[in-house]
């Protein structure tokens, strides 16, 4: 135990402590062991108590820190994901799922995007989602957006509600895009706009494939976009074999492995490089 001053004091006084009568008997080790088992614990104790209280203190402001965030119904918040996936709950219960390298700074109604994430987004709040390709205006809406720093154009996938794109920052140019269809923005160019035609689109998130009679080049196209692979043919017409399959799984390796038995592929497999080898389609 750790001696603090009135610990010092007292063991002085006992070690002082004399001139008893002969029929008292008094050893000053056996008084410090009785005053530090009883002092001790209440020491302990008043120490807990102390602990408790700052505790509660700390949770009380916390929680209402907590309300008072929810009553502003403001957020601010910057997240950035690596390798792995995030998902964010804001207060209004809307959710942003984020892919892999992707950043998001969230002020309030203002989201700024640089990567790719899904929007689920509830209430009458309309949000601006500044991206890398264009500025989104959306409330009630489920979509996908996918706007890296490094890619020349952006996509987004609208699943539910719709989305309006502001084109050149120009209000009086805003493109509408509905439930059930995407549009690929070309910055300075052109949005063009049609019905979805990726069914795998939020595929990362899912991480489930589906392929119904799709070439193989699709099927080689989207793998390499899912996990930044190189998938290399030594057979040109090996790209129009027919897929039709459902995977529960994002592994490219496992995929792979399982077409080129169905199909009756040879597979060589060389870190994130993939060469597969064949005549014939079965």
């Amino acid at each position: 135990m750790n001696l603090d001053n009135n610990d010092i004091k007292t063991r002085k006084k006992l070690v002082d402590m004399n001139n008893f009568p002969e029929n008292i008997s008094w050893e000053v080790n056996d008084g410090w062991k009785d005053y530090q088992r009883k002092y001790s614990s209440r020491k302990q104790t008043f120490t807990f108590i102390r602990m408790a209280v700052a505790a509660a203190i700390i949770l009380a402001i916390v929680t209402v820190g907590l309300v008072l965030t929810n009553k502003s119904g403001q957020v601010n918040l910057q997240v950035s994901t690596l390798e792995q996936k995030k998902d964010i709950l804001l207060n209004d219960g809307s959710k942003i799922w984020m892919n892999s390298n992707t950043q998001i700074r969230i002020s309030g109604r203002k989201i700024e995007l640089s990567g790719e994430a899904y929007f689920e987004l509830k209430g009458n709040n309309q949000y601006q989602i500044q991206t890398p390709r264009g500025v989104l205006f959306a409330e009630q809406a489920d979509f996908n957006i996918k706007a890296r720093q490094q890619s020349e154009d952006a996509l987004l996938t609208v699943s539910m509600g719709a989305v309006d794109i502001l084109w050149e920052s120009d209000i009086s140019l805003k493109t509408n895009v509905p439930k059930g269809f995407e549009a690929k923005i070309l910055p300075k160019i052109a949005i063009i706009q049609r019905p979805i035609e990726d069914v795998n689109y939020l595929a990362w998130k899912t991480e489930k494939l589906h392929f119904e009679n799709t070439p193989f080049y699709y099927v080689i196209n989207k793998l390499e976009e899912l996990e930044n692979i190189n998938i290399v043919l030594s057979n040109n017409e090996l790209r129009y074999c027919r897929i039709s399959e459902s995977y529960n799984t994002l592994s490219s390796t496992e995929i792979l492995k399982e077409i080129s038995k169905s199909l009756n592929f040879k597979l060589n497999i060389d870190g994130q490089h993939f060469l597969i080898e064949g005549d014939e389609c079965l």
